[in-house]
Formats: C-alpha cells, structure tokens, sequence
C-alpha cells in the first residue's frame, strides 16, 4: 500500500489579518454567536490565537472583552510585539460601537497610524531618534503632534536647538552631525485646554481666550484634521469623527495672565497684544536659555521671541501695576519727559492744569520714547 503523505496547511500571510478564520481552529471552538449549553460550546477563555481564527467582520456583535483582545492582538502583530495605546484602543471601541467599523477598517486604520512616521525606531514608548548623518540636514515627522525636547544626546557633536537642531508642531530637523533621542514637550501649564468627539458624536467646546485656536497635542489614533473634523471660531472649538486633542491659543494666549511664545527654528515671532510692562519667564521651554533683550522683550505692545528662545511668560499690564508719568509744560514751554517704551503708547488720565491738553497739539509721543507737553499743558500720564 502505498504512502500517503500529507502535505501541511499554507501558512495564513500577515496580509489576510484577522479576517481569516482558520478552518482547524474553527472545528475545536464553538462557531460565532454560540450561546452556552449548545452543543460543540466549551467555556475557554479567548487566547489571542482564538482571537486571531475567531475575528469576524462586525466586531460590534462581540461583547466588549473580546474587541479588546482582537484590536490588541491585530496592533500587536503589526507592531512586532508593543501594546495599544489607551487612547488609540478606546477610539477603536467608540467607533465600532458608535460607527460600526468593520474589522478591515480597524486593521487598516493600525496599519496607517503605524506606517512610516520617518524616525528610527522609538527607544521607549515616548522617544524617537533623528540623526544627521555625514552632517546632511534630516527631517523626522515624531508620533506626536507636539513640539519635542532633547533627551539625550547620541553624536559627539554638541546638538544645540536653533542651531543644529529645531523643533516645530510635528516635526523634527537635525544637521551639522547632530544625533539625539527626542520626547514630547508636555504642557505642564493648565494652558491646553481638552475637546473631544467621544463616538464620533460633534462637540462644542468653549476655550478661555478671545481669539482662534490650534492643536497643542492630539490625544485620539484618529488623526485629527482642520476642517474636516475639527474646527475654531474666536473662543471656540468644534470636534467631530472621534478627534480629541488639547488646543491651546493661536496668539499664545493661555488661561489667566501668562502667554506661551516660541522662536522655532530661531526665527523672530510675535505673540499677543495690548501688553505693556515687564516680561517674566514663568517657565522655559527651549533648551536655548532665554535673557531678556537678547532673545525676548516687549515692542509696541507684543511679546517678541528669537534666536530659540521658548517660553511661557507673565507679562504685568501696565495699566494695573500703577505706572504713570506726570508731565509739565513750565511757562508755556516745550518740554519732554521719560515714557517706558516697552508700555506702548501713553494716554491722558488726568488733566491738571487750566491749559488745555489737546494729543498732537499741547501734547504727544514720539519713536523715541519721549512723552511731549507744550502750551502749558500739564497732566498724568498712563499706559493705554
């Protein structure tokens, strides 16, 4: 009698995912939707290779438990072996629940939050590694939305920001040799201020500043896109498709008296208006150590940053901290006074003599930050 030999079963290709049902793993388990006290059932706990043959189509008729343990195993297979992140796990679950997402477009959304970011492979959870090889200019786009900060240096190039290496929203650059590990610059602050679509469901959130909005750091695996699920008017934001992320104020404007500004890439920048006064650094963001009239300072009412410096800052309104000039104009003559020029322009608050003050005519301010009276014009003068 001749030898039958059997040949083994095709290996099932990562591509096909989860939706393969293997047909051996089929006839040893209960089939899908089997109630206890069938026949065929077994009351065996689901291991994630029960996980993989048991995956249909419409994860919304599995209870919760076992999605869980399918959209774990399926990251886990594509990942080489890392955990789901909460975040991207719950969004999952809201949106089969909510959304009816079938298994392929769970699997195809991993595979693109997964597909290449254009870093070295994270060295943990919360780094990525950019390096500047033969001294080119690279670009890394890290798995977070936010700025990033150096953890540790890799070259023996010294990696100093604004110089060999920047950090913009989302991005990453290096050159001139320098190779580092870079993390997420975290608000710390109270400024970030969360909205979140939770099922997909749209949400309106009020922000507590006047002006529009931007993304501080996305929160949700879906990626969440201007005007097309997420949106800003002046004091609010509106979120929809599962998008949930942190804004934070365009202008830099946080809640209360303090305002984050930033030179990226070493670049000059602006933030806020109608400041007067005297800057603080509340808390430095850059490793760029930030020195007042060097890198930041005040003009013409704005908060200005450059050279690297970043920072959140505590700006006092002239208004409120008592500053004044009194200026005279003695016998009818032209006279100039002292005016803090980082205050903005002065405005009358109390007249005191019996000559009128009239701007431009018995009184005024020049670009040299001097505060003029004539005609006999004498009065108070305050930060507008």
């Amino acid at each position: 009698m001749p030898v039958q030999i059997r040949r083994p079963l095709p290996r099932i290709l990562r591509a096909t995912g989860l939706t393969a049902t293997l047909a051996f793993a089929a006839l040893a388990g209960p089939a899908f939707g089997q109630s206890p006290g069938e026949p065929g059932y077994t009351d065996q706990a689901m291991t994630p290779a029960a996980a993989k043959a048991y995956a249909p189509e419409r994860l919304w008729e599995l209870d919760e438990d076992t999605q869980r343990r399918v959209i774990a195993q399926e990251y886990s297979d594509q990942s080489d072996g890392r955990a789901i992140p909460d975040d991207q796990l719950r969004f999952y679950l809201d949106q089969v629940r909510f959304s009816r997402w079938p298994f392929s477009r769970v699997r195809s959304d991993i595979t693109e939050s997964l597909a290449g970011h254009g870093v070295s492979d994270p060295v943990s959870a919360n780094t990525v590694r950019c390096e500047s090889a033969d001294g080119r200019v690279k670009t890394c786009t890290p798995p977070w939305n936010g700025r990033s900060r150096l953890v540790r240096q890799l070259s023996n190039t010294t990696c100093v920001e604004g110089q060999n290496w920047s950090s913009a929203p989302g991005r990453l650059q290096v050159s001139g040799g320098c190779r580092a590990e870079f993390t997420e610059v975290l608000d710390t602050t109270g400024g970030g201020v969360p909205c979140e679509s939770t099922g997909g469901r749209t949400e309106t959130c009020q922000m507590p500043w006047s002006g529009n909005s931007q993304i501080m750091r996305q929160l949700s695996g879906a990626r969440c896109v201007a005007n097309q699920n997420w949106w800003t008017t002046p004091g609010q934001v509106r979120v929809s498709g599962g998008c949930r992320a942190l804004f934070s104020s365009v202008d830099g404007e946080l809640a209360g008296s303090q305002l984050r500004c930033e030179s990226v890439d070493g670049k000059y920048h602006e933030c806020g208006s109608k400041l007067y006064g005297t800057p603080q650094v509340v808390q430095q963001l850059s490793s760029t150590h930030c020195a007042i009239d060097r890198n930041f300072g005040l003009r013409n009412g704005k908060l200005w940053v450059n050279l690297g410096c970043r920072a959140i800052f505590k700006v006092t309104d002239g208004a409120s901290d008592g500053y004044k000039v009194t200026c005279e104009s003695a016998n009818g003559k032209f006279n100039e006074c002292t005016w803090d020029h980082s205050r903005g322009p002065p405005r009358l608050q109390q007249k005191l003599s019996d000559r009128a003050c009239q701007q431009g005519y018995s009184w005024g301010y020049n670009r040299r930050a001097k505060l003029w009276v004539n005609y006999g014009c004498r009065a108070v003068f305050v930060p507008r």
